[in-house]
This record gives structure tokens, C-alpha cells and sequence, in this order.
């Protein structure tokens, strides 16, 4: 599966096993922290590594965004704490529309698969914009990098 295609990545205890949500369903007997983490490692990274750098640059502490893509900037957050069984990992490039439910959120992706998520609205998009922040600094980093380098 392609790190780009996948929407969102969560835990069933229905059938005890991890559901990946692409075009398609895709199931996996680990758990959905060590799929993120096997994302990370495709691309050099480490979940930990990610994880310790996003929380330093960001002065966060909580439900901290995962950088899983490093050249295509595809960051993943959790919708709650990484080590909760009904954490859903969002693929932040993926949303399309969010939908206010009552208690809950509906997550729209862009191929109009959709997933809801025990949390409010303010918290999805306060992590959304976590993820644009960080991709924020890092594509800016490139370009001081960038000129630096035709020095």
C-alpha cells in the first residue's frame, strides 16, 4: 500500500485487528502505533525521532502529528491519545471536509471514503493546522537551506 493512498489508519476490537481505509479496507494483525511507526522507517525515519522532533518545534506534548513522508511532507495525527484502543491516525492530506455530529466527527476524504472519530471538530482541526505548521517550517527550512547552498 501506498503511504499516500492510505486515509486513515485505526484499531477494530470488534474482529481485533487493524483496519487500514484507502479505496478499500486492508487488515492487519498489528497494531495501528507500529503501522505508523513501519511508514516512518520506508522513508528513514523513526516514530520516536518524528515524534521528539514535531513535539520540540511545535511546544506540544499531546497528540503530537507524525511526519511518515519526509519529501512528500504526508504527516499523520492521532485523534486522541496513541494508546488508546479507539485512536484513529489521520491522514492530514487526505481531508477533504470535516462534519459536526453531535458528540462525534465525520472525517471526509478526497475519495470520498469517511471515518468518524469520538472527538469534536475544534480538536480535528486544531490538528490539521499542527500539520500545516509543521509543514510550514520545514519547507521553509528548505528554502533557507536551498539558499545557502548558491552561496
Amino acid at each position: 500500500m501506498l503511504v499516500h493512498e492510505i486515509n486513515a489508519i485505526y484499531y477494530d476490537p470488534m474482529i481485533k485487528q487493524t483496519k487500514i481505509l484507502t479505496n478499500q479496507i486492508d487488515y492487519l494483525d498489528i497494531k495501528p502505533k507500529e503501522v505508523i511507526e513501519s511508514l516512518c522507517n520506508r522513508y528513514g525515519l523513526s516514530l520516536d525521532g518524528s515524534l521528539s522532533a514535531i513535539k520540540r518545534s511545535l511546544n506540544i506534548h499531546q497528540k503530537c502529528p507524525v511526519l511518515v513522508h519526509p519529501l512528500l511532507q504526508i504527516y499523520f495525527f492521532p485523534t486522541c491519545s496513541m494508546n488508546e484502543v479507539d485512536c484513529v491516525w489521520i491522514n492530514s492530506k487526505q481531508i477533504t471536509r470535516i462534519n459536526k455530529k453531535d458528540y462525534v466527527t465525520e472525517i471526509v476524504f478526497r475519495n470520498n471514503t469517511s471515518v468518524i472519530c469520538n472527538v469534536g471538530n475544534r480538536s480535528i482541526k486544531k490538528q490539521i493546522s499542527r500539520c500545516e505548521m509543521m509543514e510550514d517550517r520545514i519547507l521553509k527550512q528548505y528554502q533557507i537551506d536551498q539558499l545557502s547552498l548558491k552561496v
